[in-house]
């Protein structure tokens, strides 16, 4: 993918930092990831039980310090996990939304999330920082267990935006 990388300034250099960011496709995570790594930092990603089971992705997933969420549970445990990763100083990442919106939800321009992001930020004052993705679902669309890798000749445009810290 051809990508386009705006406001890494915002990220800031040290100190635990939330980062927030929309989903549309698997290869989201791959995009922020990207974007962080340009600012020479690490990340931990907040993500679902069944990205941990997937075969290549969980045990690079979990190699990356991913924090396995079981949804529905009720536990606490993914929450104190990146808890206790921001209080030591880390970058986390979380796409609140939860998953990749269905039909016609997938275009709407008013995102849903959850409160993860918000409660995490309340318990350790880390700046809560957004980051917009677009393009990633040209790259990995979510009906496919694969990225398309069809488009090598002529790679889709990605585009990270990261905004100014979001004031709770």
């Amino acid at each position: 993918a051809k990508t386009t990388i705006d406001g890494i300034k915002h990220v800031p250099s040290s100190g635990p930092v939330i980062l927030v960011a929309n989903h549309r496709s698997y290869f989201d995570v791959f995009a922020v990831a990207m974007m962080v790594a340009k600012t020479g930092r690490t990340v931990r990603f907040l993500g679902k039980k069944e990205v941990f089971d997937a075969p290549v992705i969980g045990p690079l997933a979990t190699a990356l310090g991913g924090i396995r969420v079981e949804r529905g549970t009720g536990s606490d445990e993914p929450l104190q996990a990146a808890t206790e990763s921001l209080l030591a100083g880390d970058l986390v990442a979380i796409m609140p939304q939860g998953t990749i919106p269905r039909g016609p939800a997938f275009f709407d321009p008013e995102l849903k999330g959850r409160w993860g992001a918000a409660r995490l930020a309340a318990e350790t004052k880390a700046p809560v920082i957004p980051v917009g993705i677009w393009g990633t679902e040209k790259v990995w669309p979510r009906n496919a267990k694969l990225p398309n890798i069809t488009n090598i000749a002529s790679p889709p445009q990605v585009i990270i935006t990261v905004g100014a810290p979001v004031q709770l």
